[in-house]
């Protein structure tokens, strides 16, 4: 009988954490989906499948290498997963400066890659700019500028774009090496949350052991 507790506690912890909510910000684990399933319990609704009513405020939607894209969201929000991706992929290029009630955190392993909110309880708006760094290299492609938007804990979008994207702009340079795997990481990888990680593993080892 005490050797099957040891397996089922493990897989019963692994589902209090997957399961719990995350009032502070988007999880790592939602990097590629931007979808909240980490934060079921907390949101508890499916996304919205009606048209978004928030709009992308730009300051330009050509940029080169280097340069910096001030973004903002049009009326009131209380939640946001912000990126910015090769278009039609699922990977993250450059990185983001957050503002005031705003933080960054690492998708796909690039340091700053995106920027969610700190407190659910905070009322984001149009005043609000994030700051957008196209790396130094050459991307290859255009970006579009994505998001998640909460309105309430209820009512959210997932992978809202902005209906334009933006243009990598040369110049004719031919000095510019590509990106590597250091600015840009491959749409294929799929990011698990480190404690989620180490439970799971706890939870085989408990198997093997009995």
């Amino acid at each position: 009988m005490y050797d099957t507790v040891v397996p089922v506690v493990a897989i019963f912890w692994l589902s209090i954490v997957v399961v719990t909510g995350k009032p502070d910000g988007a999880p790592i684990g939602a990097c590629n989906s931007m979808t909240p399933n980490a934060a079921a319990a907390y949101h508890n609704a499916e996304p919205q499948t009606a048209e978004c009513p928030y709009n992308f405020i730009l300051s330009k939607t050509k940029f080169t290498p280097g340069d910096n894209v001030y973004i903002s969201i049009s009326g009131q929000y209380t939640g946001i997963l912000l990126q910015a991706r090769k278009e039609g992929t699922n990977t993250i290029v450059g990185s983001f400066t957050a503002p005031d009630r705003t933080k960054t955190i690492d998708c796909q392993d690039i340091e700053n890659s995106a920027i969610t909110h700190v407190y659910a309880g905070n009322i984001l708006n149009d005043e609000v700019v994030y700051t957008w760094h196209a790396p130094d290299c050459k991307i290859g492609s255009k970006v579009e500028i994505v998001a998640t938007i909460a309105d309430q804990k209820q009512i959210y979008w997932v992978k809202h774009k902005h209906p334009i994207a933006l243009v990598e702009d040369l110049d004719d340079r031919e000095d510019i090496e590509e990106c590597g795997e250091a600015d840009t990481v491959s749409d294929n990888i799929e990011t698990i949350h480190p404690t989620v990680f180490a439970i799971v593993i706890l939870a085989a080892l408990s198997l093997v052991f009995l």
